[in-house]
Protein backbone atom coordinates (compact mmCIF):
# COMPACT_ATOMS: atom_id res chain seq x y z
CA UNK A 1 0.00 0.00 0.00
CA UNK A 2 1.42 3.37 -0.98
CA UNK A 3 2.15 6.16 1.48
CA UNK A 4 -0.70 8.15 -0.05
CA UNK A 5 -3.29 5.54 0.91
CA UNK A 6 -1.71 4.93 4.31
CA UNK A 7 -2.35 8.58 5.08
CA UNK A 8 -5.97 8.24 3.95
CA UNK A 9 -6.46 5.25 6.24
CA UNK A 10 -5.31 7.28 9.24
CA UNK A 11 -8.24 9.60 8.63
CA UNK A 12 -10.92 7.02 7.78
CA UNK A 13 -11.39 4.32 10.46
CA UNK A 14 -12.65 0.95 9.29
CA UNK A 15 -16.43 0.71 9.30
CA UNK A 16 -16.55 -2.96 8.31
CA UNK A 17 -17.84 -4.90 11.29
CA UNK A 18 -17.96 -8.55 12.31
CA UNK A 19 -21.53 -8.69 11.05
CA UNK A 20 -20.34 -7.36 7.69
CA UNK A 21 -17.65 -10.04 7.51
CA UNK A 22 -20.18 -12.78 8.21
CA UNK A 23 -22.43 -11.37 5.51
CA UNK A 24 -19.52 -11.09 3.05
CA UNK A 25 -18.70 -14.73 3.75
CA UNK A 26 -22.23 -15.76 2.77
CA UNK A 27 -21.92 -13.73 -0.45
CA UNK A 28 -18.61 -15.39 -1.31
CA UNK A 29 -19.90 -18.90 -0.64
CA UNK A 30 -23.32 -18.59 -2.28
CA UNK A 31 -24.22 -20.50 -5.42
CA UNK A 32 -24.41 -18.44 -8.62
CA UNK A 33 -28.21 -18.64 -8.39
CA UNK A 34 -28.19 -17.59 -4.76
CA UNK A 35 -28.78 -13.94 -5.63
CA UNK A 36 -31.94 -14.36 -7.68
CA UNK A 37 -34.12 -13.20 -4.79
CA UNK A 38 -32.46 -9.77 -4.79
CA UNK A 39 -34.10 -8.60 -8.00
CA UNK A 40 -35.50 -9.51 -11.41
CA UNK A 41 -33.87 -12.48 -13.15
CA UNK A 42 -33.46 -11.75 -16.86
CA UNK A 43 -32.96 -14.84 -19.04
CA UNK A 44 -30.98 -14.02 -22.18
CA UNK A 45 -31.34 -15.61 -25.62
CA UNK A 46 -27.95 -17.34 -25.43
CA UNK A 47 -28.75 -19.09 -22.14
CA UNK A 48 -26.98 -16.57 -19.92
CA UNK A 49 -28.76 -14.58 -17.23
CA UNK A 50 -28.60 -11.25 -15.44
CA UNK A 51 -30.08 -10.18 -12.13
CA UNK A 52 -31.39 -6.61 -12.21
CA UNK A 53 -31.92 -4.90 -8.85
CA UNK A 54 -34.00 -1.73 -8.93
CA UNK A 55 -32.93 1.12 -6.66
CA UNK A 56 -34.61 1.38 -3.28
CA UNK A 57 -36.82 4.30 -4.36
CA UNK A 58 -38.34 2.45 -7.33
CA UNK A 59 -37.74 5.40 -9.65
CA UNK A 60 -35.53 5.96 -12.70
CA UNK A 61 -32.01 5.80 -11.26
CA UNK A 62 -29.33 8.24 -12.43
CA UNK A 63 -26.50 5.68 -12.25
CA UNK A 64 -26.04 1.96 -12.97
CA UNK A 65 -23.67 -0.23 -10.93
CA UNK A 66 -22.40 -3.60 -12.18
CA UNK A 67 -20.71 -6.66 -10.63
CA UNK A 68 -20.30 -10.26 -11.76
CA UNK A 69 -21.34 -13.44 -9.94
CA UNK A 70 -19.12 -15.99 -11.66
CA UNK A 71 -15.73 -16.85 -10.17
CA UNK A 72 -12.49 -17.97 -11.82
CA UNK A 73 -12.04 -20.97 -9.52
CA UNK A 74 -14.50 -23.54 -8.21
CA UNK A 75 -15.72 -22.71 -4.72
CA UNK A 76 -14.90 -25.03 -1.80
CA UNK A 77 -16.39 -25.25 1.73
CA UNK A 78 -13.23 -23.70 3.21
CA UNK A 79 -13.13 -20.90 0.68
CA UNK A 80 -13.49 -17.96 3.09
CA UNK A 81 -11.14 -17.05 5.95
CA UNK A 82 -10.88 -13.99 8.17
CA UNK A 83 -7.62 -12.92 9.84
CA UNK A 84 -8.61 -10.55 12.69
CA UNK A 85 -5.05 -9.48 13.52
CA UNK A 86 -4.72 -8.02 10.03
CA UNK A 87 -8.43 -7.27 9.48
CA UNK A 88 -8.09 -9.19 6.23
CA UNK A 89 -10.27 -11.68 4.38
CA UNK A 90 -9.05 -14.42 2.05
CA UNK A 91 -11.30 -15.96 -0.59
CA UNK A 92 -10.88 -16.91 -4.24
CA UNK A 93 -14.43 -15.56 -4.71
CA UNK A 94 -13.56 -11.96 -3.77
CA UNK A 95 -13.33 -11.39 -7.53
CA UNK A 96 -16.08 -10.26 -7.76
CA UNK A 97 -18.31 -11.27 -4.85
CA UNK A 98 -16.65 -8.50 -2.84
CA UNK A 99 -17.99 -6.08 -5.45
CA UNK A 100 -21.44 -7.68 -5.32
CA UNK A 101 -21.59 -7.38 -1.54
CA UNK A 102 -20.29 -3.80 -1.59
CA UNK A 103 -22.86 -2.64 -4.15
CA UNK A 104 -25.81 -4.38 -2.53
CA UNK A 105 -25.01 -3.91 1.14
CA UNK A 106 -22.13 -1.67 2.19
CA UNK A 107 -21.75 1.17 -0.30
CA UNK A 108 -25.32 2.42 0.36
CA UNK A 109 -24.28 3.02 3.98
CA UNK A 110 -21.49 5.34 2.81
CA UNK A 111 -23.80 7.15 0.39
CA UNK A 112 -26.82 7.29 2.70
CA UNK A 113 -29.10 5.35 0.32
CA UNK A 114 -28.98 3.07 -2.70
CA UNK A 115 -30.24 5.38 -5.39
CA UNK A 116 -28.43 3.47 -8.14
CA UNK A 117 -29.63 0.37 -10.00
CA UNK A 118 -27.52 -2.80 -9.84
CA UNK A 119 -26.86 -5.33 -12.60
CA UNK A 120 -25.37 -8.70 -11.58
CA UNK A 121 -23.87 -10.60 -14.50
CA UNK A 122 -22.39 -13.97 -15.45
CA UNK A 123 -19.58 -14.96 -17.82
CA UNK A 124 -17.11 -12.17 -17.05
CA UNK A 125 -14.31 -14.57 -16.17
CA UNK A 126 -14.42 -16.14 -19.64
CA UNK A 127 -14.68 -12.86 -21.53
CA UNK A 128 -18.35 -13.41 -22.42
CA UNK A 129 -20.10 -11.19 -19.88
CA UNK A 130 -23.89 -11.22 -19.97
CA UNK A 131 -23.70 -7.42 -19.53
CA UNK A 132 -23.68 -7.31 -23.33
CA UNK A 133 -27.40 -8.14 -23.31
CA UNK A 134 -28.12 -5.03 -21.23
CA UNK A 135 -26.40 -2.56 -23.55
CA UNK A 136 -29.53 -0.91 -25.00
CA UNK A 137 -30.93 -0.31 -21.51
CA UNK A 138 -27.89 1.67 -20.37
CA UNK A 139 -28.74 4.73 -22.47
CA UNK A 140 -30.96 6.22 -19.77
CA UNK A 141 -28.20 6.42 -17.15
CA UNK A 142 -25.89 9.37 -16.51
CA UNK A 143 -22.90 7.06 -16.09
CA UNK A 144 -22.00 3.50 -15.07
CA UNK A 145 -19.56 2.12 -12.54
CA UNK A 146 -18.22 -1.25 -11.48
CA UNK A 147 -16.36 -2.56 -8.41
CA UNK A 148 -14.29 -5.31 -10.05
CA UNK A 149 -10.75 -4.01 -9.95
CA UNK A 150 -7.71 -5.04 -7.93
CA UNK A 151 -5.89 -2.43 -5.90
CA UNK A 152 -6.82 1.22 -5.44
CA UNK A 153 -6.77 2.82 -8.86
CA UNK A 154 -9.58 3.01 -11.42
CA UNK A 155 -9.64 1.92 -15.07
CA UNK A 156 -11.57 3.35 -18.00
CA UNK A 157 -11.05 0.88 -20.91
CA UNK A 158 -12.59 2.66 -23.94
CA UNK A 159 -14.46 5.28 -21.91
CA UNK A 160 -11.97 8.10 -22.35
CA UNK A 161 -13.92 11.32 -22.89
CA UNK A 162 -12.09 14.38 -21.62
CA UNK A 163 -14.78 15.48 -19.16
CA UNK A 164 -15.18 11.96 -17.76
CA UNK A 165 -11.49 11.40 -17.06
CA UNK A 166 -11.09 14.93 -15.72
CA UNK A 167 -13.91 14.39 -13.21
CA UNK A 168 -12.35 11.14 -12.01
CA UNK A 169 -8.86 12.56 -11.72
CA UNK A 170 -10.13 15.68 -9.97
CA UNK A 171 -11.58 13.39 -7.29
CA UNK A 172 -8.16 11.87 -6.74
CA UNK A 173 -8.43 8.69 -8.80
CA UNK A 174 -5.30 7.36 -10.46
CA UNK A 175 -6.54 6.32 -13.89
CA UNK A 176 -5.26 3.40 -15.98
CA UNK A 177 -6.49 1.76 -19.18
CA UNK A 178 -7.41 -1.66 -17.74
CA UNK A 179 -7.78 -5.05 -19.39
CA UNK A 180 -11.36 -6.36 -19.20
CA UNK A 181 -14.52 -6.45 -17.13
CA UNK A 182 -18.30 -6.33 -17.64
CA UNK A 183 -18.41 -2.67 -18.64
CA UNK A 184 -16.07 -3.40 -21.55
CA UNK A 185 -19.06 -5.03 -23.24
CA UNK A 186 -20.87 -1.67 -23.19
CA UNK A 187 -18.20 0.21 -25.13
CA UNK A 188 -20.42 0.78 -28.17
CA UNK A 189 -23.01 2.60 -26.08
CA UNK A 190 -23.32 6.33 -25.41
CA UNK A 191 -22.72 6.38 -21.63
CA UNK A 192 -19.33 6.63 -19.89
CA UNK A 193 -18.26 3.94 -17.42
CA UNK A 194 -15.47 3.24 -14.94
CA UNK A 195 -14.21 0.28 -12.92
CA UNK A 196 -13.13 1.34 -9.41
CA UNK A 197 -10.55 -0.60 -7.41
CA UNK A 198 -12.14 -2.53 -4.54
CA UNK A 199 -8.74 -3.39 -2.99
CA UNK A 200 -8.51 -7.13 -3.51
CA UNK A 201 -5.24 -8.64 -4.70
CA UNK A 202 -4.12 -12.00 -6.06
CA UNK A 203 -7.34 -12.58 -8.01
CA UNK A 204 -7.73 -15.88 -9.87
CA UNK A 205 -5.83 -17.63 -7.06
CA UNK A 206 -6.90 -19.47 -3.91
CA UNK A 207 -4.94 -16.81 -2.00
CA UNK A 208 -6.97 -13.82 -3.21
CA UNK A 209 -7.22 -11.39 -0.29
CA UNK A 210 -8.39 -7.94 0.74
CA UNK A 211 -7.50 -5.64 3.62
CA UNK A 212 -10.86 -4.47 4.95
CA UNK A 213 -9.54 -1.09 6.10
CA UNK A 214 -8.51 -0.45 2.52
CA UNK A 215 -11.85 -1.73 1.21
CA UNK A 216 -13.61 0.76 3.49
CA UNK A 217 -11.38 3.55 2.21
CA UNK A 218 -12.18 2.68 -1.40
CA UNK A 219 -15.92 2.66 -0.72
CA UNK A 220 -15.62 6.04 0.95
CA UNK A 221 -13.93 7.41 -2.18
CA UNK A 222 -16.52 5.85 -4.51
CA UNK A 223 -19.33 7.29 -2.39
CA UNK A 224 -17.75 10.75 -2.53
CA UNK A 225 -17.56 10.61 -6.34
CA UNK A 226 -21.12 9.29 -6.59
CA UNK A 227 -22.59 12.04 -4.41
CA UNK A 228 -20.74 14.70 -6.37
CA UNK A 229 -21.66 13.51 -9.87
CA UNK A 230 -24.79 11.34 -9.69
CA UNK A 231 -26.87 13.96 -11.51
CA UNK A 232 -24.21 14.79 -14.13
CA UNK A 233 -24.46 13.19 -17.58
CA UNK A 234 -21.18 11.87 -19.02
CA UNK A 235 -21.64 10.94 -22.71
CA UNK A 236 -19.40 8.43 -24.47
CA UNK A 237 -18.54 8.18 -28.17
CA UNK A 238 -17.45 4.80 -29.46
CA UNK A 239 -14.33 4.81 -31.64
CA UNK A 240 -13.40 2.16 -34.18
CA UNK A 241 -10.31 0.22 -33.10
CA UNK A 242 -11.06 1.02 -29.49
CA UNK A 243 -9.61 -1.33 -26.91
CA UNK A 244 -12.78 -3.38 -26.77
CA UNK A 245 -12.88 -6.47 -24.62
CA UNK A 246 -9.28 -7.58 -24.92
CA UNK A 247 -8.02 -9.90 -22.19
CA UNK A 248 -4.53 -8.42 -22.33
CA UNK A 249 -2.79 -7.56 -19.08
CA UNK A 250 -2.46 -3.84 -18.30
CA UNK A 251 1.32 -4.18 -18.52
CA UNK A 252 1.08 -5.00 -22.22
CA UNK A 253 0.10 -1.36 -22.75
CA UNK A 254 3.04 0.31 -21.07
CA UNK A 255 4.89 0.55 -24.37
CA UNK A 256 1.84 2.10 -26.06
CA UNK A 257 0.44 4.40 -23.42
CA UNK A 258 0.80 5.51 -19.84
CA UNK A 259 2.96 3.50 -17.40
CA UNK A 260 1.30 0.79 -15.37
CA UNK A 261 1.39 1.97 -11.76
CA UNK A 262 0.28 -1.05 -9.75
CA UNK A 263 2.30 -4.24 -9.94
CA UNK A 264 0.28 -7.43 -10.03
CA UNK A 265 1.19 -9.49 -6.94
CA UNK A 266 3.30 -12.54 -7.72
CA UNK A 267 2.23 -14.26 -4.50
CA UNK A 268 -1.24 -14.75 -3.10
CA UNK A 269 -1.96 -14.38 0.61
CA UNK A 270 -1.35 -18.13 1.04
CA UNK A 271 2.10 -17.85 -0.50
CA UNK A 272 1.20 -19.66 -3.72
CA UNK A 273 2.87 -18.19 -6.77
CA UNK A 274 0.79 -16.99 -9.67
CA UNK A 275 2.00 -15.27 -12.81
CA UNK A 276 -0.52 -13.66 -15.08
CA UNK A 277 -0.19 -14.26 -18.81
CA UNK A 278 -0.54 -11.74 -21.61
CA UNK A 279 -4.18 -12.70 -21.91
CA UNK A 280 -6.72 -15.33 -20.94
CA UNK A 281 -8.23 -18.00 -23.13
CA UNK A 282 -11.82 -17.11 -24.03
CA UNK A 283 -12.96 -20.67 -23.29
CA UNK A 284 -11.03 -21.87 -20.22
CA UNK A 285 -9.36 -18.64 -18.96
CA UNK A 286 -5.88 -20.18 -19.09
CA UNK A 287 -3.03 -17.68 -19.65
CA UNK A 288 -2.20 -17.26 -23.34
CA UNK A 289 0.30 -15.18 -25.32
CA UNK A 290 -0.87 -12.05 -27.12
CA UNK A 291 -0.59 -13.65 -30.55
CA UNK A 292 -2.68 -16.73 -29.65
CA UNK A 293 -4.92 -17.71 -32.55
CA UNK A 294 -8.55 -16.79 -32.00
CA UNK A 295 -7.89 -15.85 -28.38
CA UNK A 296 -7.70 -19.53 -27.42
CA UNK A 297 -5.09 -21.66 -25.68
CA UNK A 298 -3.63 -24.63 -27.57
CA UNK A 299 -5.91 -27.21 -25.90
CA UNK A 300 -9.07 -25.25 -26.69
CA UNK A 301 -7.86 -24.42 -30.19
CA UNK A 302 -7.39 -28.12 -30.92
CA UNK A 303 -11.06 -28.70 -30.13
CA UNK A 304 -12.19 -26.20 -32.79
CA UNK A 305 -12.21 -26.71 -36.53
CA UNK A 306 -10.68 -23.46 -37.82
CA UNK A 307 -10.36 -23.12 -41.58
CA UNK A 308 -7.71 -21.07 -43.34
CA UNK A 309 -10.03 -18.08 -43.88
CA UNK A 310 -10.90 -17.91 -40.16
CA UNK A 311 -7.23 -17.72 -39.23
CA UNK A 312 -6.52 -15.14 -41.93
CA UNK A 313 -9.39 -12.89 -40.74
CA UNK A 314 -8.25 -13.08 -37.13
CA UNK A 315 -4.61 -12.32 -37.94
CA UNK A 316 -5.58 -9.35 -40.13
CA UNK A 317 -7.75 -7.86 -37.36
CA UNK A 318 -5.04 -8.46 -34.76
CA UNK A 319 -2.37 -6.80 -36.92
CA UNK A 320 -4.58 -3.75 -37.59
CA UNK A 321 -5.48 -3.46 -33.91
CA UNK A 322 -1.89 -3.58 -32.73
CA UNK A 323 -0.80 -1.11 -35.43
CA UNK A 324 -3.48 1.30 -34.22
CA UNK A 325 -2.26 1.05 -30.64
CA UNK A 326 1.33 1.55 -31.71
CA UNK A 327 0.65 4.66 -33.82
CA UNK A 328 -2.32 6.48 -32.30
CA UNK A 329 -2.19 5.77 -28.56
CA UNK A 330 1.38 6.97 -28.16
CA UNK A 331 0.45 10.26 -29.82
CA UNK A 332 -2.63 10.65 -27.61
CA UNK A 333 -0.58 10.19 -24.45
CA UNK A 334 2.30 12.51 -25.33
Amino acid sequence: MSKKYQEVNKIIPSTITKADIKELSSYCMADDNGFDHLGEVIENSDGTRNVFIKNQFGIDAPVLAIAHLDTALELTPTNFKYHPNKHMVVSQALDDRLGVWALCRKLPMFIGNRGYDVLLTMGEETGASSAAHFDEQTEKYNWIFQLDRMGCDAVYYDFDSTDWLAALRNCGWDMNIGSFSDISMLREGTVSAVNFGIAYKGQHTSGCYANLDLVATQLYRVAAFYKMYEAHKFPHTYKEYSRGYSRWDDKDYTKWGKPYKYEYPQLGFDGKQYKRGNGLCYDCSAPIPLEAIGGLCKDCLDSYDYDEQDLSDFNEYNDNYRAHLGNESIKENE
